[in-house]
């Protein structure tokens, strides 16, 4: 990089220069467990900002301690974990293959239940408490009110008929 400026006049001019230094930077990000979380870049930044907070796929996280610009690459702990999150019906029954919204605070993350009622892992900020959104009953839950109704009405004919 060559910071050599040549001015070519023909009469006498005064120049002002305003230096400012700024690195077309990138941050590579952990969570606080030290679990690798990706890359994010962030553009044209200048030299000696100071970087409190990182957008990942549209949500807000915070940084473990914030970070000066001094580069072009740096690496940052964020103030998030990656969590799984059991999600049950109002039966206690696990709810599978569902979609659900997680609210941690002010962030709103979606996932997917698997066939035992859990989330995929999800990159969650720790100093916000998060909430399940899911539907009341699962299909587990509807499987069960359902063979119960089954049961319930095998029962009752076999009792009608013995009298």
């Amino acid at each position: 990089m060559n910071n050599t400026l040549i001015l070519l006049m023909d009469r006498p001019v005064t120049v002002t220069i305003n230096w400012i230094r700024e690195y077309n930077a990138s941050l590579t990000l952990y969570t606080i467990n030290g679990a690798y979380v990706g890359t994010v870049y962030l553009g044209w930044v200048r030299y000696g900002e100071e970087l409190t907070n990182v957008s990942i796929n549209g949500i807000t996280y915070e940084l473990r301690t914030p970070l000066i610009i001094s580069g072009v690459n740096d690496t940052a702990v964020l103030n998030a974990e990656y969590r799984e999150f059991s999600v049950r019906d109002a039966l206690g029954l696990p709810e599978p293959f569902t979609q659900v919204i997680i609210k941690c605070g002010v962030q709103e993350l979606s996932g997917v239940t698997n066939a035992y009622g859990v989330t995929q892992e999800l990159l969650v900020p720790i100093n916000a408490g998060c909430v399940v959104e899911a539907p009341v009953i699962g299909y587990y839950g509807i499987a069960l009110v359902i063979a119960v109704f089954l049961i319930a009405i095998l029962v009752i004919t076999r009792l009608i008929r013995r009298h």
